[in-house]
């Protein structure tokens, strides 16, 4: 399976302080890393390729990354928000409103071959989030395990009840592109020269940016489930759906949602919505959350959220701040390392 990841890193002195990422960028010259949506975001992205030309791209670009901002007396970081800092993170290029803190994510663009059970599948494994939160505070302020998630949903909304999140039952029924983002998914068509459709991209948007280790890891558990989905038996509940349909079943049963080799059971739109709610404002910490994503094919031992080990303060000083990027700096240093000398995700 085909899949681009895109991460984005805070780019720091050398005392922690947030600094542009252009300088960055501009030295480096590669077309794979580009200014994110702040001035101290630097985003890097692999090509569309298979796990193991995916997994050494990624490699080569953060090798490439870190060199260039030792160089520069600069560092990267991989927190979803720079905890408690100044104008820098503040100010959004791709917003009109500059009140709204800029925030650095991860993005799986998947090149998909069975569109809507994969949106589907997707949709379901948004709690997924909570296996790489990296930060619990936004402006110095103690706000969710996911601040970044928790900033999503306070600006739109996770929909429970009646207008909960749903799956979708034809690919007419699937969002456009330029639908406004309330969709922890978006989809991308592109069109040959005669104007159809020639292929169809799935973009998951939730994940904040972490440990590049911990983001491979995420990447291939996800693409597992994908693939399974493509040659798999999908259903929502507790009855058997046609392989072109998911439709809810009738029941609340929250141990339902599973993947294995012979089916994929996704559970009930509303369970999505509250085990989501549940993973931004406790995390891995739930053992709802942990049960059902061990139950929908990750590894939840393997995974070492940020958020969890940096929790714990209702305010974070600007200082203190200063020195968690620094000793994250130094954490996605030696991931790298780790990585490019052959280490394991």
């Amino acid at each position: 399976m085909e899949i681009r990841l895109e991460v984005d890193y805070w780019v720091v002195d050398r005392d922690g302080e947030l600094v542009s990422a252009d300088p960055v960028v501009d030295v480096a010259g590669r077309a794979s890393m580009s200014r994110g949506s702040a001035d101290s975001l630097l985003t890097i992205e692999t090509p569309f390729a298979p796990a193991d030309d995916r997994r050494r791209a990624l490699i080569d670009e953060l090798v490439a990354a870190c060199e260039t901002a030792t160089a520069l007396d600069c560092r990267l970081v991989p927190l979803a928000t720079p905890i408690n800092g100044g104008s820098p993170y503040r100010c959004r290029r791709d917003s009109s409103d500059d009140s709204l803190p800029a925030s650095a994510g991860a993005r799986l663009q998947i090149h998909a071959d069975a569109v809507l059970e994969q949106w589907n599948a997707l949709l379901a494994l948004t709690p997924a989030l909570a296996l790489v939160s990296s930060a619990p505070y936004v402006q110095g302020t103690r706000v969710a395990n996911s601040a970044r998630a928790h900033s999503y949903r306070t600006q739109h909304g996770i929909p429970t009840g009646e207008r909960a999140l749903e799956y979708v039952e034809s690919i007419g029924a699937l969002p456009s592109s330029d639908t406004p983002d309330e969709w922890p998914i978006a989809l991308h068509r592109t069109c040959d020269s005669n104007g159809s459709s020639d292929s169809t991209t799935l973009e998951w948007l939730l994940p904040d940016t972490s440990l590049p280790s911990q983001l491979l890891r995420l990447t291939a558990d996800v693409e597992c489930v994908l693939e399974q989905v493509a040659r798999g038996h999908v259903r929502v509940g507790r009855y058997a759906t046609p392989r072109r349909s998911a439709t809810a079943g009738d029941t609340d049963d929250i141990t339902i949602g599973h993947v294995t080799n012979a089916e994929i059971a996704l559970p009930r739109a509303e369970i999505v919505a509250q085990l989501t709610e549940t993973a931004i404002d406790i995390g891995l910490d739930a053992t709802g959350v942990a049960d059902y994503l061990e139950r929908m094919g990750f590894a939840v031992d393997s995974y070492h959220p940020i958020a969890s080990r940096i929790d714990g303060r209702q305010f974070v000083t600007q200082a203190d701040a200063q020195e968690l990027r620094l000793e994250y700096a130094g954490r996605l240093e030696e991931d790298v390392r780790n990585l490019s000398q052959g280490g394991t995700q």
